[in-house]
């Protein structure tokens, strides 16, 4: 499974699954003032919710058979870095599109 995304404005965030396995997605954001949000994605086959040790934002679920899913970025930050799956543990062949950097 390969993830691409952009930001299609400073809040919106749109990703595009590239092969047919869904998969729940972490997504790491981080933020020019040196905070982060943790996005948590699960997918609508899912019988509940991942649990998490810290503060985590749980969006709606992504209906398998959708291969776009867009959210909005919380709060008016600028935005430095967004990481799909910061953990490394999808079982992803190709991570070099799982992050997306701005410049200054």
């Amino acid at each position: 499974m390969i993830l691409i995304f952009s930001k299609k404005t400073q809040e919106d965030l749109s990703i595009k699954r590239i092969g047919r396995i869904p998969m729940p997605l972490e997504i790491l954001v981080s933020f020019r003032d040196g905070s982060t949000a943790m996005y948590y994605i699960p997918i609508d086959l899912m019988q509940g919710n991942k649990t998490f040790d810290n503060d985590i934002i749980i969006l709606e679920p992504w209906s398998w058979v959708n291969a776009d899913y867009i959210f909005k970025i919380q709060g008016n930050k600028k935005v430095l870095k967004i990481e799909i799956d910061p953990s490394k543990r999808l079982a992803d062949v190709n991570q070099l599109k799982n992050i997306l950097e701005f410049l200054e």
